[in-house]
């Protein structure tokens, strides 16, 4: 009976001795979590792009004697097998047109107010992600 004693007290050593040396994995410097804040506005951000002309005709060069067509010169040199003219005519300026390139979102989490600029509108919640690290 003692040596089943002995023997178990061994091995129940043995076993510690092996689970002290288990290296547990290394957490990163951070610890992220992720959770929805309410979107309080999204304002839409604007840029001014020239739209493209209206009137836009494409004369092929197939005849020899037409004077506007490119010479074998112009055409050897650009590397255009089936040369090509392409005449735009505008009459007026081109009006600008706005395009929406982004969004600037305020929302709040836990009574604190934040904005941050998105290239989407997020709705009415925004999935935002918590990081907590120490300060030293």
């Amino acid at each position: 009976m003692k040596v089943l004693v002995l023997s178990l007290m061994g091995l129940s050593v043995a076993a510690a001795q092996e689970s002290a040396n288990v290296q547990l994995p290394v957490q990163s410097g951070e610890n992220v979590s992720f959770a929805y804040a309410d979107v309080l506005r999204a304002i839409p951000t604007y840029d001014e792009v020239a739209s493209a002309p209206s009137e836009c005709a494409v004369a092929e060069a197939d005849d020899a004697d037409d004077a506007d067509a490119p010479s074998v010169d112009h055409v050897l040199t650009l590397g255009i097998a089936n040369a090509s003219a392409r005449t735009c005519e505008v009459d007026e300026p081109q009006p600008q047109e706005r395009r929406i390139t982004g969004y600037e979102v305020e929302y709040r989490y836990r009574g604190e107010i934040y904005m941050s600029h998105m290239g989407y509108d997020p709705g009415d919640k925004l999935r935002i992600r918590i990081s907590v690290a120490p300060a030293d």
